[in-house]
């Protein structure tokens, strides 16, 4: 009887950890789409808070400030999905197609970066790096983007989630994106870069918002529904978001209080950012 209770319990034991293990890779997976999908906005929060050092001159440190913690955390969260971070709770990637995406985001995220920190430099060099800086962005964030896609399928498959759970974390994930893309296209307008296609990036981004934002509010078949929770702080997104566009609008660069209302407008952007930052979590906190 003895010899069976250990040959119970040995075997209880393993089922256990195979039961935790499986736990564990699903909660990777969620987090690896996570923060791979908030890759894309720290492309966009570097080049928007790049401009705004531009447009913003009262509050460039800030701006600055901004600018080389997302290249700092970009280049973290990068290494980590590759190698696994402990303090992020990332597990190394091992599939093949995962880690070959991210190889093609670092051979374009090191000039992008070196341009970046150029940009953030007094003298004249500070002007052409940012050229630089803005004529690239867009480009790494759609590779950016790919490799997202590449992170959602393969972790999808490998951690048993929810394909659909996994499409809403994308979905609600880039929410950040364009929010960081909203604004740094309106600065880009508002500092005279391309002012026609900046304007039309920048109504671009608005739309695919607002109907991104309707999808997740009353999902369609391919997205899960929020809880109660996920849906109040949708609403308050969506409220915080509605003043950042009347702010977007009503902006003149020639208003003597143009630096006040650039620097409203950022406050705004980067609350939207947090607020749906929260929600990514929520959602990839959904079991």
């Amino acid at each position: 009887m003895q010899n069976f209770v250990r040959v119970f319990l040995a075997f209880a034991s393993i089922q256990f950890a195979y039961a935790a293990s499986a736990e564990d890779l699903a909660a990777d997976a969620r987090n690896k789409i996570n923060l791979a999908g908030k890759q894309r906005t720290l492309i966009q929060q570097v080049a928007k808070a790049s401009c705004f050092a531009r447009l913003d001159d009262e509050h460039a440190k800030a701006h600055h400030n901004e600018a080389a913690e997302s290249i700092a955390r970009f280049d973290r969260v990068l290494t980590g999905l590759r190698n696994g971070d402990e303090g992020l709770e990332l597990l190394p990637s091992e599939q093949p197609e995962v880690l070959a995406a991210l190889g093609e985001v670092e051979a374009q995220w090191a000039p992008f970066k070196d341009a970046a920190l150029r940009s953030l430099e007094a003298g004249s060099g500070a002007d052409a790096a940012f050229s630089r800086l803005v004529s690239t962005d867009m480009k790494l964030l759609a590779q950016m983007d790919e490799t997202v896609g590449v992170v959602q399928t393969m972790n999808s498959a490998s951690g048993g989630i929810d394909p659909n759970l996994a499409k809403t974390i994308n979905t609600a994930g880039r929410q950040r994106t364009l929010v960081q893309q909203s604004a740094k296209a309106f600065c880009l307008k508002a500092v005279g870069v391309d002012p026609v296609s900046s304007a039309r990036q920048q109504a671009e981004a608005v739309q695919s918002f607002d109907a991104a934002m309707k999808a997740l509010v009353a999902p369609r078949e391919d997205l899960v529904a929020p809880s109660s929770a996920i849906a109040k702080n949708l609403g308050r997104v969506d409220a915080i978001w509605q003043s950042l566009s009347t702010s977007y609008d009503a902006y003149d660069p020639d208003a003597p209080t143009a630096s006040e209302d650039a620097a409203v407008i950022a406050a705004q952007n980067n609350r939207v950012l947090r607020e749906m930052n929260r929600i990514v979590y929520m959602y990839a906190l959904t079991q």
